[in-house]
Formats: structure tokens, C-alpha cells, sequence
């Protein structure tokens, strides 16, 4: 019988085009998508005081085993409400170890995963991109943990 032995965390970061849009009033009303590059115009950002949605598309990660654990890293100090695959929520992972600045927050997306993907993430009381070292001006990351297998005896 084999069982996971020790395990390490390959990181594959979502950088690149991002679309963001602020929720209308109205449901019948359409939001409107705007394209930016995170993080690298993160600073282009305006003050968003209300809340926002971000989204991005991605194909999922090759050579993914049965064993493997799949989540999304984001760093941020902005009011991070949920965070969607194929529109439906992941789960919230606990902080292990010590806290970062800004902290890591981590959901689980293993079973969600899907070949192709979109990843949404929702900010509840809005952003200030000059004012916050998070919100997304860092790199949001796609956490691969593959296991070794050792044999029982």
C-alpha cells in the first residue's frame, strides 16, 4: 500500500490579463468588463469605494496526479468577500504557520478544477489601489502540492 511520504509546492503565478467591473444597481442592467494587467497596472486601478469583482480564464495545470492538492494563493489586505471556480465557491483553507504582511489567504480548488477555468474573485467594501500593498498588486497564485509515495511495509 503506498501512502503520501512528503510533498512539495510547485506555484504557477496568474499574471497577465485580468477583468474587473463594479456591480450595477439594477440586475437587468449589464455590467461592464474592463481589461487590466495584473499586477502589473494594478496602480491604474481607480479608487473602487463599493464592491468589484476580478475574473480571469486559464486552462488548468498539466501532470496533475490523483494525490495532488490544488488551491489559489492571493495576497491582499483588501475585504476579500469569496472567491469562485467555474462559479462555485471555494472553500477557505486556515492559516498555517505564521502570518505574512500582507497575509496569504489560500482556498481550496482541487475538485472544482476543470480543463478550462474561470476564477473569480470578490471584493466586498471595495479598493484603494495607491493605499493598499494588496487587493491584487501582487501576483495571484495557483498553489500545486504533489506527494512522494512511500511503500508500507
Amino acid at each position: 500500500m503506498t501512502t503520501p511520504h512528503s510533498s512539495s509546492i510547485h506555484r504557477i503565478r496568474l499574471q497577465g490579463p485580468w477583468e474587473w467591473a463594479v456591480p450595477t444597481p439594477s440586475p437587468e442592467q449589464a455590467w461592464t468588463w474592463n481589461r487590466l494587467r495584473l499586477p502589473e497596472e494594478w496602480d491604474r486601478l481607480p479608487a473602487i469605494t463599493g464592491p468589484v469583482w476580478f475574473r480571469r480564464r486559464f486552462n488548468a495545470p498539466t501532470g496533475i496526479t490523483p494525490i495532488d492538492r490544488i488551491r489559489v494563493a492571493i495576497t491582499t489586505v483588501a475585504a476579500l468577500s469569496s472567491v469562485h471556480l467555474n462559479g462555485e465557491p471555494l472553500p477557505r483553507m486556515p492559516s498555517v504557520g505564521h502570518e505574512t504582511s500582507p497575509p496569504v489567504i489560500r482556498f481550496e480548488m482541487t475538485q472544482a478544477l476543470a480543463t478550462r477555468n474561470l476564477l473569480e474573485i470578490f471584493f466586498s467594501e471595495g479598493i484603494s489601489a495607491p493605499e493598499l500593498d494588496g487587493g491584487m498588486g501582487h501576483p495571484v497564485v495557483i498553489e500545486i502540492e504533489s506527494f512522494s509515495t512511500g511503500q508500507e511495509a
